[in-house]
């Protein structure tokens, strides 16, 4: 969801999900808790190391802020035989909040929109469920 960078995308979407479910069908889905974050508005994600078979592997992100989208650089080292390969990939998401969520759900004629928070779940991110009707 946080792909769909406009609220007439997001409402396309959420009309095109709630067409493919059966009446009274449960939409399900997790996402980053943009309300806290846009409190603080990261830079990015701290470097990750795993081994490969044959080195290392590092990711880590740079975020960079528009008004309330923000540009991933998510950046990937490979290091095998003391040298390191690059790679960055690039894409802009919204930092949708719970509130938009909830209203395009709404407008595609979702009922019952309700969020289960990391708190009340164990889950990392907030849940979002609404009824097909």
């Amino acid at each position: 969801m946080p792909h769909l960078l406009s609220d007439a995308d997001l409402v396309a979407a959420c009309q095109a999900l709630r067409r493919v479910l059966a009446p009274g069908g449960l939409f399900c889905a997790s996402i980053r808790d943009y309300d806290t974050v846009l409190e603080s508005r990261p830079t990015g994600e701290l470097p990750r190391t795993t081994p490969t078979a044959d080195g290392e592997r590092v990711v880590f992100q740079l975020w960079e802020w528009t008004a309330d989208c923000y540009t991933v650089r998510h950046f990937l080292l490979d290091g095998r035989d003391g040298a390191w390969e690059v790679a960055e990939r690039r894409v802009t998401y919204r930092a949708l909040r719970r509130r938009e969520l909830t209203s395009a759900l709404e407008h595609a004629v979702f009922t019952n929109v309700a969020w289960l928070m990391p708190k009340d779940t164990g889950f990392y991110q907030p849940v979002v469920t609404a009824r097909s009707e």
